[in-house]
């Protein structure tokens, strides 16, 4: 490669974004044990690799969500421009979301904490052994066994209750910050209250859905009274709702009246149009030995 190849392609790699994010995501320490980290996690629902944020002093797991428009954008940033308009927002995240696949592995075992983080696929799981509020949530969903050392067996009636009360908390917060959450909303934004609490509270469950695998999200939705369906049975549903020519079928999405002929004056079906007074007159005027006003313009015989 040349080193105008080299050079174009250093121009091309970004060296910076822009992030929201808190101070302590963003804090700084001593030493490089202190400072704050990327790692790579399993995501709850989709079970893709998914970057996480990871605070020390205090151990604190943060997601990141990159937003970004159709429309180009770009961010001045002091005296240089900065072609990629997406930004990251870095927003606290409940541990418990990404490892509760960890905890169906064995369902009917009690596994020590070190146990459930053993991956060989994410071995970043076994940095946020320590995080904040880990160890507490694991409590409230798993049945658990022993004092200094701890086995835990998660129970899905518990993982409910704990979810639910996730939800009823994020409702809480959508009523006090006033976030519109009816038909009226749009893409989240604030204005009047629109819906009543139970579009919140469904709201609230689908926001908290979004982290959940099939299981753990059809049984909140049993709880709450909400119809969910996995992966398999929306593309099912789709289907289902998609005109038979789609999925091809013998149906024609061919239109029933033809409108190709409008504005070509050759419609088979259209009456010819009525002339005036003057075009009737001059229709039976006698042409013969008259030219035509092309005859007057066209080039000249040799």
């Amino acid at each position: 490669m040349s080193a105008n190849k080299d050079s174009r392609k250093r121009k091309r790699t970004q060296s910076q974004w822009v992030c929201i994010a808190p101070d302590i995501a963003l804090k700084k320490g001593g030493s490089e044990e202190s400072c704050s980290k990327i790692i790579s996690l399993k995501h709850g629902k989709t079970g893709q690799p998914t970057k996480f944020l990871l605070t020390q002093n205090p151990k604190q797991l943060f997601e990141i969500n990159k937003f970004e428009d159709d429309v180009p954008r770009s961010w001045f940033l002091g005296e240089v421009v900065q072609q990629d308009g997406s930004f990251l927002l870095v927003t606290p995240c409940d541990p418990v979301f990404t490892i509760l696949h960890l905890l169906r592995r064995s369902p009917n075992k009690f596994m020590i904490l070190d146990q459930i983080l053993e991956d060989s696929e994410f071995p970043s799981y076994r940095e946020i052994s320590g995080c904040q509020g880990l160890e507490k949530a694991l409590s409230s969903i798993c049945d658990v066994r022993g004092d200094s050392v701890k086995g835990y067996k998660l129970l899905d009636d518990r993982l409910t209750a704990y979810l639910k009360a996730k939800v009823e908390r994020l409702e809480l917060v959508l009523s006090n910050e006033n976030v519109a959450t009816g038909s009226s909303s749009a893409l989240f934004s604030r204005g009047k209250k629109s819906g009543g609490s139970f579009d919140r509270k469904k709201f609230a469950f689908g926001i908290i859905c979004e982290y959940l695998d099939d299981t753990a999200a059809k049984n909140l939705g049993k709880e709450l009274g909400y119809e969910v369906l996995s992966a398999k049975e929306l593309q099912k549903e789709t289907r289902k709702k998609r005109p038979a020519s789609m999925d091809g079928g013998k149906k024609s999405l061919k239109p029933k009246e033809d409108y190709s002929s409008l504005g070509t004056g050759k419609s088979k079906s259209s009456a010819p149009a009525k002339q005036s007074a003057a075009a009737k007159s001059l229709a039976k005027v006698d042409k013969k030995g008259m030219k035509s006003i092309s005859a007057f313009f066209g080039k000249k015989k040799k």
